[in-house]
């Protein structure tokens, strides 16, 4: 194994109870277990992941490569529930590294795990607009241990999962969201992350769009949110795994539409996949979701 793509170590992140509450308010939910930090939302994982990704990152990619990263792909394994006050430790190495047309594609694996040992699994896709690879025989024959297969298609090691985004699936129903600039302060806020493109208009102006653009994880928290609505779940069902593909940016202000579907025959698990919508502009901005519930529903 190179340098590169050696394991990545953050130190350990405890996320409060009054972080996680946050964390949920800001991606519009309502179960008091959630906003009172008993229940953590699953997205949150993203928050012990995200220095250790960093820190992989910075192993593949020239140091001015980093400040034009966009989040490409992300999805979650969860092997156990994160749990408020419980300290949790991170490591993230480069999986695969290749040059396209536009840029460099990096695919990371991030491990999590606390006390009880690993809780979770992370699959992360940055594009580097503009970038490119010094030294491409690095990436010849590397690694392929991924956690799901290419472009967030299927789900390894949980009770159930989407075997082809593409087969027969059974609409649920679609949910409509209001996002505005509030959206993504109240976002920033809890996630720590400040980029100035979602809170500064004139910052996302000068790099090409409009308007602010709201962060892709609380999109996802909010696709993931619509999800364990429309299924009727609770937020103590253990999500076994959900993934995304970010395809285009959510443009401040904005209504965007979350449709849900299942795969027949998932049973108790249930298996599906969704898609989300800028109403307005008529672009698909969050593409290629599936997710997956434990069929034992088990807590720990």
């Amino acid at each position: 194994m190179n340098a590169a793509t050696e394991w990545c170590s953050a130190p350990p992140t405890t996320i409060t109870a009054a972080r996680a509450g946050a964390f949920a308010a800001a991606i519009g939910e309502t179960e008091p277990v959630l906003l009172n930090g008993s229940v953590l939302a699953p997205t949150i994982a993203i928050l012990p992941a995200w220095e250790a990704e960093d820190l992989a990152l910075a192993r593949t990619l020239p140091a001015e490569a980093i400040a034009h990263v966009l989040h490409a792909e992300h999805a979650f394994e969860f092997l156990a529930p994160l749990q408020p006050g419980r300290a949790v430790d991170a490591r993230s190495r480069v999986l695969a590294a290749s040059t396209k047309r536009r840029g460099v594609l990096v695919t990371i694996r991030t491990e999590l795990s606390d006390d009880r040992g690993l809780v979770g699994r992370q699959h992360y896709a940055a594009f580097a607009v503009g970038a490119r690879l010094a030294d491409t025989s690095a990436w010849s024959g590397g690694p392929r241990d991924t956690l799901t297969e290419p472009m967030g298609m299927t789900v390894k090691d949980v009770g159930a999962a989407v075997k082809d985004v593409g087969a027969a699936v059974e609409h649920v129903g679609s949910v409509v969201e209001h996002v505005d600039e509030r959206w993504a302060e109240r976002y920033a806020l809890a996630s720590g992350d400040h980029f100035e493109v979602h809170l500064d208009r004139s910052c996302a102006q000068a790099l090409g769009y409009p308007s602010t653009i709201l962060h892709g994880m609380c999109t996802f928290g909010i696709a993931a949110r619509a999800v364990r609505e429309l299924l009727g779940r609770s937020p103590r069902d253990r999500l076994a795994g959900v993934g995304v593909r970010f395809s285009a940016p959510v443009i401040l202000p904005a209504r965007i539409r979350t449709d849900v579907a299942i795969e027949p025959g998932s049973g108790g698990g249930q298996a599906g996949t969704f898609t989300t919508t800028d109403i307005d502009r008529g672009t698909e901005v969050l593409t290629r979701g599936f997710f997956a519930y434990a069929r034992d529903d088990a807590h720990a």
